[in-house]
């Protein structure tokens, strides 16, 4: 891992633009609870810096235990996309991961 390696999550990106303003606010919620990221370092992001793998096993676990539905592709980006109830809550970008394929809800 170098000094540039990071971990960038999104979300600003919902699915409906109607209700745009509700599940932002469902998005920061989740990574408040789950993260305590109280002060956000973008205005719709936040960048980690430390503990990469583990910040994936983490993901990994919340897609085994909990309600929210993890979609994760391997060696591309998004890494991975975090949903609940049709919300997106946030997608995962890992610098250390090339490419692009856009991952779907189902």
């Amino acid at each position: 891992m170098s000094l540039e390696d990071y971990i960038n999550i999104s979300f600003d990106d919902t699915l409906s633009r109607s209700h745009k303003g509700r599940q932002l606010r469902i998005a920061k919620n989740f990574w408040l609870e789950y993260f305590g990221l109280r002060k956000l370092n973008g205005v719709h992001n936040h960048t980690i810096r430390e503990d990469l793998d583990e910040f994936h096993e983490y993901i990994t676990e919340l897609d085994e235990i909990s309600s929210y539905a993890v979609k994760k592709q391997d060696e591309k980006n998004p890494a991975a996309c975090i949903w609940r109830k049709g919300v997106l809550i946030g997608k995962i970008w890992d610098s250390r991961r090339r490419g692009y394929k856009e991952l779907k809800y189902m």
